[in-house]
């Protein structure tokens, strides 16, 4: 243990800061087991598991929005997910076990309630381990409005947030509340009931939308689509073969045997029936095609009023509406596999809770592909293949018209990015650029690479000669001169590059620290940043003074987070604190800060 008293050197103590930050909490592996250790190795979370972290959900199977989503709601509220021989369940930061190592498959947490599944039955806890209901049900759905509908031998109901049942297990199938209403089935008849479980609109339609949508709703009979409002009246009898979109700004899209066409709260026909209909209307206008071909936007009279023949029409947003044209695209692509003996599965399938008529939730989502092919199939058997494909095809691209149809930003370029609030991205001829919403340049596409940085009010930018600059997030202008060979953002500050050597800089481009690091391998966090030189690692403050060199057999460290940072020395992990001392002696196989 002496070698390890002092392991680190102290070069220059240049600024000793007590921060407030949040506790310093590290996954560890030992012995081929996790749990959870705080920065003074203290053992918050037994190594005993097969996994942890803030979510163990699997991330290939729901979108990345999705994940994200879920481990910031599991850091909000505190908690760390553990598992153990394939079961799951949740501790707090202090170690106390909130839900026990139980499911193998749960929602997302909900105003504070998680639906898990075990051992193939349903139950519902709260974000402090109270039990809402144990798992007894054979489906079930997240609470909305305070009910969760529950069902148990195919009779569903509802349970309030105390596990009572407030409405009995009477209904064939059950959808979840929204604005004080459900949509029931009961004796292969849909209706509608309010959160008592009173009939609000009877049980005597043969199909029903799953929700009410801006005050109305549809319902089936005899093969005919109606609507009723949100009195239960039915203010238009059935007589569509399909509802295309509901009610919008006033308007529904209906299809009849002429074709489809928009009709108002009345039922009454806004145009003749078209031959497409591209979208619901929003701030006013729809995109539809007429039976002559024409496409554009009509307005809330059925009046053309923006003619738009592309390949594609969007709804407008903000005053502004996507298009697409289709060009002719050349691919090429190729394939290498190698199969060795037996059959090799891969992939990921949807799971949802099996609540009928695809009312409920789905617990884990659609299988999630990352933008690549479908992750699907089978090999089979022993060899090798190499293939090299080139295809002939049509790929779009997309642009944005006003709410006059002018071209605010035309789909010729190479790539444009979805609208924001502050714009969006375009690709010309394989150079980037940023257009305001209203389609003026904030900044032209002459630019091989450009990341914006809100927070430092920048962009981050790389010219045709390979020389990076910033530009002003809010004009466009030069802010840091073009002259450097790298520039990233580190935190609060940025590092450049000139030749070999990174420096530091503040965002108006005045120089903090002359270029003297080989590599800036993390991030600004209170007043320590990482940085390597030669086969040194070191933590730097803002300014670049030296505050920690770290022992020559250290090979890997990470970021401060909480006054303590991981270090790695021969293949084990340990921490340090903000003076470099060892709080934790590397004993660990893998480690994972938990930030």
């Amino acid at each position: 243990m002496k070698k390890w008293m002092y392991a680190v050197i102290i070069l220059t103590i240049a600024s000793i800061t007590v921060m407030a930050e949040p506790s310093f909490d590290a996954a560890v592996q030992q012995n081929n087991s996790w749990g959870v250790i705080d920065g003074t190795n203290k053992k918050i979370i037994p190594l005993k598991y097969d996994r942890v972290g803030l979510s163990l959900e699997n991330d290939k199977a729901v979108s990345k929005d999705a994940f994200h989503a879920d481990v910031q709601k599991n850091k909000e509220l505190g908690l760390i997910e553990v598992q153990s021989h394939g079961l799951r369940g949740f501790f707090n930061r202090e170690g106390k076990p909130v839900i026990p190592v139980s499911y193998d498959r749960r929602s997302s947490w909900n105003d504070h309630t998680l639906l898990v599944r075990v051992q193939g039955k349903y139950g519902y806890y709260k974000s402090d381990g109270t039990i809402i209901a144990s798992p007894q049900y054979d489906s079930a759905a997240v609470f909305s409005e305070g009910l969760a509908s529950v069902g148990q031998q195919g009779r569903y109901g509802y349970i309030d947030e105390r596990g009572t049942l407030r409405i009995p297990l009477q209904y064939g199938q059950a959808g979840s509340f929204q604005q004080g209403r459900a949509a029931v089935c009961k004796n292969g008849k849909w209706g509608v009931i309010d959160i008592q479980g009173k009939e609000y609109i009877p049980c005597v339609y043969d199909d029903m939308q799953s929700a009410y949508e801006n005050g109305y709703i549809g319902v089936q009979k005899n093969g005919l689509w109606g609507f009723a409002d949100s009195t239960g009246r039915i203010v238009i009898m059935p007589q569509y073969k399909k509802i295309v979109s509901s009610f919008h700004e006033g308007f529904a899209a209906v299809a009849a045997d002429k074709g489809v066409f928009f009709i108002n709260t009345n039922g009454n026909a806004l145009t003749e029936p078209l031959s497409a209909i591209y979208g619901q209307f929003n701030e006013g206008l729809a995109p539809v095609r007429f039976r002559n071909g024409t496409k554009g936007y009509i307005d809330a009279e059925g009046k053309m009023v923006i003619k738009a023949n592309y390949d594609t029409l969007g709804t407008f947003q903000n005053n502004l509406a996507e298009y697409g044209i289709k060009v002719r695209a050349i691919k090429t692509g190729g394939t290498i596999s190698v199969s060795v003996g037996g059959n090799d599965h891969y992939g990921y399938p949807a799971w949802q809770v099996p609540l009928a008529r695809n009312i409920g939730i789905c617990i884990g989502g659609d299988p999630y592909y990352d933008d690549s092919e479908p992750y699907f199939g089978y090999r089979n058997g022993t060899g090798m293949s190499l293939g090299i494909t080139t295809s002939v095809g049509k790929e779009e691209r997309r642009g944005y018209i006003d709410t006059t149809g002018k071209i605010i930003i035309g789909a010729q370029r190479d790539i444009v990015y979805p609208m924001t609030k502050d714009g969006t991205y375009v690709r010309n001829r394989s150079l980037w650029g940023y257009v305001r919403i209203d389609g003026s340049y904030l900044i032209p596409p002459a630019y091989k690479s450009l990341e914006r940085s809100a927070d430092l009010g920048l962009f981050l930018a790389e010219n045709e000669r390979n020389v990076w600059g910033g530009l002003s997030l809010a004009t466009g202008q030069t802010i840091i001169p073009f002259k450097y060979d790298g520039l990233q953002s580190v935190g609060a500050i940025l590092a450049y590059k000139e030749g070999k050597k990174w420096g530091l800089l503040q965002p108006d481009g005045r120089e903090r620290c002359r270029p003297v690091f080989d590599e800036i391998v993390g991030t600004l966090q209170g007043d320590r940043l990482l940085v390597k030189t030669g086969k040194t690692l070191a933590y730097v403050n803002g300014w670049g003074m030296v505050a920690v060199t770290l022992a020559s057999n250290i090979n890997k460290a990470g970021d401060f987070s909480g006054g303590y940072a991981p270090i790695q020395c021969n293949g084990k992990w340990g921490v340090i604190d903000t003076n470099g001392y060892i709080t934790v002696s590397p004993e660990y196989e893998g480690m994972k800060v938990l930030d």
